[in-house]
């Protein structure tokens, strides 16, 4: 447990003694010569011999800080790196005179205000390069030097990792819109775990709010900042002790909380507006528009005259951002050029609902090619092609083989779609059932009870598939084997205390390719067959809302993102082998005030 100390005053005459002491000190001090070369490598920091003014001196009314070391020294990204709570309004000047560092400072100080500066990792010497860490200097400008003191973590919202380059920031203007306008009463930068340190702090009330602060102009930029925050105000006062309050709470019925810490999670808002990014022609009959974001139901009009109500033929992407239209009129398509108007739903600055128009002109692509070159083209695209997830000659146990044409497709014809499976040395035909994608507009599927290292073999005769403008295949044959049983993992996870829908998430051990996801509602036991050996993490979100993603907060209006818990261990999975876990699902999550737990 952390202890808030008491404010304290200093008397005028011991400033005055303390001083020349101080002064006498300093000059010896910072003249004397280092030590000679040789010896053990140096693993020590640079250590502060003397200062002017002292550390924790009061009544401070000059504007240079001048500290001494016992080395020379030098100063890592100083300017970003050093942290003045509360902010100056114009940086000071830093420079190094022999082993002195010298801060002066270029604005009026607030009356009977106590400063901190800190340094973080930014002096180390000059050197072996060691850090002096964590120093601060700290002065008042009045008689008392404040000495409140608050600390706590700071997290990602969705990985639940320490985030970078983080401050934390407190006001005592308690607003909720005061983050998007004025700069902290007080700040900090938390270390490179998340921990965060605020000192010197006198007894008030205050907002708390973390930032990734991208432009360092300590403000909250919608949209692009990383925020965390309480969901109340916090109060200090001169006692071993804390009070926590909503904001409706008066103070005379505060509940008194003993040394608590603070734990904030940071996400980013859903403020981007919506617009067009970019829009293309790379086929005549096929026009492609690509959105910053999902775009819903978005009206598109050619500018041309007599075009038919259903001109196109929509797909989307699975990210909702990408639109492809094939086109159906052949007025369009023999055209080179048309204009087309694009309207969507947006947002304006202010975040009001808005209808947006762009205008954007389409022409068709024409590389410039030989003769040959383009005669070849022009054969290439009368014929439908086919993709498959089977083109390097291997195939998953647990998955159909895909068949995706090169556009949409009309009619398929069965008869013209031959399987066969490898026995012994010769090939047989192979049972299969044909199915076309519910959610994909041109994927087919080939299914049946797969063989373990097995060959197989697909032939796709002309008139299989045939698309929406006439075209049809050329005889296609795709060879593939499916793997080994033996060359999987298996691993079945029983999970307890599921508050409602969840998504249950197996990620790969970077956490960057998310390798399957489940949506259950009760406890229950899932199943991930089929695991490449390697390492997994398992993940759990609390989908409140049942859209079946983690939703970011939302800070104006008090709303945190979507719990989160992760798995305590990660899952190492081996070839041929069977992992079975049990999982009570926890969410340790909302931004709070914690207890610390004594030491025994």
């Amino acid at each position: 447990m952390f202890s808030i100390y008491r404010s304290y005053t200093v008397k005028k005459e011991n400033i005055i003694i303390a001083g020349i002491i101080a002064t006498v000190f300093f000059a010896g001090a910072c003249a004397r010569v280092g030590s000679p070369p040789g010896g053990p490598k140096d693993t020590t920091p640079p250590k502060v011999l003397a200062s002017t003014p002292e550390n924790h001196s009061v009544n401070f009314t000059g504007n240079t800080i001048e500290i001494c070391f016992n080395e020379f020294v030098e100063l890592d990204n100083i300017q970003k790196k050093l942290i003045v709570s509360p902010p100056l309004t114009e940086r000071p000047e830093i420079r190094m005179k022999g082993k002195t560092l010298i801060i002066k400072l270029n604005n009026v100080l607030l009356d009977s205000t106590t400063y901190t500066f800190q340094f973080g990792d930014a002096i180390k010497d000059f050197n072996e390069g060691n850090i002096l860490e964590n120093y601060s200097f700290v002065f008042s400008t009045g008689p008392t030097l404040d000495s409140l003191q608050i600390r706590g973590q700071l997290e990602d919202a969705f990985t639940l990792r320490p985030p970078e380059e983080a401050f934390v920031l407190l006001y005592d203007h308690l607003g909720d819109s005061i983050p998007f306008l004025e700069k902290p009463l007080y700040m900090s930068k938390a270390d490179q775990d998340g921990k965060f340190y605020l000192q010197n702090l006198k007894a008030d009330t205050f907002r708390i709010v973390a930032l990734v602060d991208g432009n360092l102009n300590y403000k909250y930029d919608q949209g692009q900042d990383m925020v965390g925050f309480l969901d109340s105000l916090i109060f200090l006062k001169p006692l071993p002790a804390y009070s926590h309050l909503n904001d409706s709470t008066t103070i005379d019925s505060l509940r008194m909380l003993s040394g608590p810490d603070f734990l904030l999670r940071l996400f980013l808002e859903n403020m981007e507006q919506q617009y067009l990014k970019n829009s293309d022609r790379p086929r005549k009959e096929m026009i492609v528009l690509i959105f910053n974001l999902p775009a819903l139901h978005p009206e598109i009009t050619p500018l041309v005259p007599d075009i038919p109500v259903s001109w196109y033929i929509p797909e989307e992407s699975v990210t909702g951002d990408t639109l492809e239209l094939w086109l159906t009129d052949t007025s369009l398509i023999r055209l080179e050029r048309f204009d087309l108007a694009v309207s969507y739903a947006a947002t304006d600055s202010l975040g009001n609902p808005t209808q947006i128009t762009d205008t954007v002109t389409l022409r068709i692509k024409t590389p410039k090619k030989g003769k040959k070159s383009a005669k070849k083209t022009e054969k290439s695209q009368s014929l439908l092609q086919i993709a498959s997830n089977a083109s390097r000659g291997s195939k998953e146990l647990n998955s159909p083989l895909l068949l995706e044409p090169s556009a949409p497709v009309r009619e398929t014809d069965t008869s013209r779609i031959v399987f066969y499976r490898l026995k012994d040395t010769l090939f047989v035909r192979q049972p299969y059932l044909f199915l076309k994608d519910s959610f994909f507009l041109r994927r087919y599927m080939i299914q049946c009870s797969w063989k373990e290292n097995t060959k197989y073999k697909l032939e796709l005769l002309p008139g299989a598939f045939t698309d929406i403008y006439g075209n049809t295949i050329d005889t296609l044959v795709i060879s593939f084997h499916t793997r080994r049983l033996a060359e999987y993992g298996n691993f079945k996870l029983n999970l307890q205390n599921i508050p409602g829908q969840t998504l249950v998430q197996l990620w790969d051990a970077s956490e960057k390719n998310r390798i399957r996801q489940y949506i259950i509602v009760s406890d229950t036991s899932v199943y991930f067959n089929y695991l490449n050996p390697g390492k997994y993490i398992v993940k759990a979100v609390d989908d409140k809302n049942h859209n079946k993603a983690w939703d970011t907060g939302v800070y104006l209006e008090n709303i945190q993102p979507e719990p989160v818990a992760y798995f305590s261990k990660e899952i190492n999975i081996k070839a041929n082998w069977d992992v079975e876990e049990t999982w009570k699902v926890v969410y340790d999550f909302a931004p709070r005030i914690m207890k610390r737990k004594r030491k025994r």
